[in-house]
């Protein structure tokens, strides 16, 4: 083997040795970036199911009558926890035309859980739209409330209460939010 031959096997060699450290950096990379991706979309669960509001919302969404404590700030007892069910849920989002606002303090609490949660999925959208994550790495936290607000089939509430908040989220503007569920299957547009 000559002098030419052993530096261009040499440089051969490099060439490889290089090739799979740009590799190894690069798998390393797609790692971290999935970690970090990962991280982002925990801590956003975590804010998420950490809101009080929220955490209101999703308790009535669970059930179709039960106390829930809409209002800590208050004194006693019975006024934090007041009895919700799905007629409370279906009075307090329906639409308001023309100044027609009579709610009660309980709708208008009710109301206001349920605005807290539609802005959080409609920014969960945003997140997806600008390619920061992707919609499955929702998936695992949200599949079930999903379920519950975007499948008539799913009976965990009457027919008549989701097309009421299908038309509340569509009259108000919720579009991100709509555009969420339909990346799961889901159309919860106004019907």
């Amino acid at each position: 083997m000559g002098v030419d031959e052993v530096r261009n096997f040499i440089a051969a060699i490099a060439a490889v040795v290089a090739a799979i450290g740009i590799l190894g950096g690069l798998v390393q990379y797609i790692r971290s970036e999935r970690w970090k991706r990962a991280e982002f979309v925990a801590k956003l669960i975590a804010e998420f199911e950490a809101d009080h509001r929220i955490d209101c919302a999703l308790k009535m969404l669970e059930s179709r009558k039960r106390k829930v404590n809409l209002f800590p700030e208050a004194e006693e007892r019975y006024e934090k926890w007041p009895e919700v069910d799905d007629e409370l849920v279906e009075r307090s989002l329906r639409i308001v035309r023309d100044g027609d606002s009579d709610f009660g303090a309980n709708e208008l609490r009710v109301r206001d859980c349920f605005d807290h949660l539609f802005k959080q999925l409609d920014r969960f959208d945003i997140f997806v739209q600008r390619g920061l994550v992707t919609a499955d790495a929702f998936q695992p936290y949200l599949a079930y409330w999903l379920d519950i607000l975007g499948d008539p089939q799913s009976r965990q509430k009457p027919r008549e209460l989701l097309r009421v908040m299908w038309e509340y989220v569509d009259e108000y503007g919720y579009s991100d939010m709509q555009s969420l569920f339909k990346r799961f299957g889901y159309n919860i547009a106004r019907t």
